[in-house]
């Protein structure tokens, strides 16, 4: 058993740590793998005993289909209404036409890439900051081995929880444990000042 500290430099603009039900990219997604798969599975962690705050309260759903007039009155507008209005459930993993496929994570936080799976159209949905958020993802390996699971921690302080933001993912694998910080406590806009262009993720390796 070992450990192993480190910090990684992220340049902006980079499509940030992705946890996949199969390999993508965060531009070319979905791949017939991400449709055909099973889904990422999410699941709220207590904490002392209890859930602090619920996913399903702290999630936004992305507007795309309803901004843009073109999609008023057709089936992916009917789709995305229906996804809104389930997504709750989908949420929970009781809707399997809709495939969790994709999370993106970076100091702006965590993003959920859904997918109908009869036809790939993409829901959005973003988690927001709030006080003491702590989610589980579990993701089937590939070759059927077993499960890795990915444990995020997200937490914000002050008026509209703008200030003192930490977010912190504890991957686990069948080779160890791997602790990643994407954003300090004493705010990313201090740690890194606006147009620096780069950002940091500070890494605990145990092996």
């Amino acid at each position: 058993m070992r450990s192993m500290r480190y910090r990684l430099e992220l340049e902006d603009g980079d499509e940030g740590y992705l946890i996949y039900n199969a390999e993508t990219d965060w531009n070319g997604m979905p791949k017939p793998e991400n449709l055909q798969r099973p889904s990422i599975r999410v699941k709220n962690v207590p904490f002392c005993g209890k859930v602090v705050a619920d996913i399903a309260s702290c999630v936004s759903i992305g507007d795309f289909y309803e901004v843009e007039p073109e999609f008023d009155g057709t089936p992916e507008r009917f789709l995305h209404d229906t996804f809104k209005a389930n997504h709750v459930r989908i949420l929970h993993g009781e809707l399997p036409e809709w495939v969790l496929s994709v999370v993106r994570i970076d100091r702006g936080g965590v993003t959920m890439a859904f997918f109908y799976r009869e036809t790939g159209q993409e829901e959005t949905v973003y988690v927001n900051w709030t006080n003491r958020l702590e989610m589980l993802f579990e993701v089937d390996r590939a070759d059927s081995s077993g499960v890795d699971t990915y444990l995020v921690k997200l937490s914000a302080e002050g008026p509209d929880y703008e200030d003192r933001r930490y977010l912190k993912v504890t991957e686990q694998d069948a080779y160890g444990k791997r602790e990643i910080v994407f954003t300090q406590w004493i705010g990313a806009e201090k740690a890194h000042p606006p147009g620096d262009g780069w950002v940091y993720a500070y890494v605990t390796e145990y092996r």
